[in-house]
């Protein structure tokens, strides 16, 4: 299991209908919210929320993915350079991993240095099982620690990129 990112402290987020990601404006549930589907949007493709009521303007999400699917917010909306694949983070500045429990989760942005920021987004599913064992052999390597929960820095195309991420993983 690893760290979920924080939640608000309020009450819990609304119930989701799987593949849904919702971006609330304020700290609050009740606020004006954009509601991105799965189903809506193709997968490992960027796609821009500039011109909409939300363009860096959210500060909580609620999410319900299906187990392995993964949704990338990102602060700059830029497309991936020429022959660079859609995961390649640079020049996307801040981002953050919502990745499926199969439930609706929550995450409070300002606690992760997102708020105000999303500009942007694309998804896709992972392969879990590939990704336990790279953490299995980071941890024997790094000495118990996790390198894929917290913030992460690392070079793509030649620039920084940082991404927040965590992982639970169901039993």
């Amino acid at each position: 299991m690893f760290t979920k990112l924080p939640a608000p402290p309020s009450a819990s987020p609304p119930e989701l209908p799987s593949g849904t990601v919702r971006l609330f404006r304020d700290d609050n549930w009740s606020s004006t919210f954009l509601e991105l589907t799965t189903g809506k949007y193709r997968d490992r493709a960027r796609h821009s929320i500039a011109g909409t009521n939300m363009q860096d303007g959210a500060t909580y999400v609620a999410f319900n993915l299906p187990v392995a699917t993964v949704v990338t917010l990102m602060d700059n909306d830029v497309a991936p350079k020429a022959g660079a694949p859609v995961m390649d983070l640079g020049q996307c500045g801040r981002c953050i991993d919502l990745v499926g429990t199969g439930q609706t989760e929550a995450v409070d942005l300002t606690k992760v240095n997102m708020n105000d920021c999303v500009s942007s987004f694309f998804w896709r599913t992972v392969d879990l099982r590939r990704i336990r064992a790279r953490a299995r052999r980071r941890r024997a390597h790094d000495s118990g620690q996790s390198a894929l929960a917290g913030w992460l820095t690392r070079r793509t195309s030649g620039a920084r990129a940082s991404c927040l991420i965590a992982m639970t993983f169901p039993a």
